[in-house]
């Protein structure tokens, strides 16, 4: 999958300019739903998730923080949690994936009737 940043300017008509496409550095892949659910905590700091992502376990989801402006971003970090069990889809719609100056909320829904949770990090 993948991520396109737009930005818009003040103007009576807002036009929508496009400025870079995002994936993740390590290729994230069919079926790994890159771009399933996206936040913006602040001006220069995107979070995307990718519920398929499979390096731990089958579909345990993993998260991308991104941080740049304008047509310049860089992936920071990949955060995989390693508790993952089988198709947690970690980070799998936007509600699951909250975002604050300094936090990252990352839900999980689980297709396999295991309970749901919801994991903190900072960044």
């Amino acid at each position: 999958g993948e991520v396109y940043i737009y930005t818009t300017a003040e103007s009576p008509y807002r036009k929508w300019t496009y400025q870079a496409k995002l994936q993740a550095d390590d290729a994230a892949g069919v079926n790994k739903f890159f771009g399933d659910s996206v936040s913006m905590p602040n001006e220069t700091t995107l979070v995307v998730g990718a519920p398929g992502e499979d390096d731990v376990i089958s579909n345990a989801g993993s998260v991308y923080v991104f941080t740049g402006a304008g047509s310049s971003w860089t992936q920071t970090q990949k955060i995989t949690y390693t508790g993952s069990q089988l198709s947690d889809l970690a980070g799998n719609n936007l509600p699951s994936l909250a975002t604050t100056q300094k936090d990252i909320f990352v839900g999980s829904t689980p297709v396999t009737g295991k309970k749901e949770r919801v994991i903190r990090y900072r960044i």
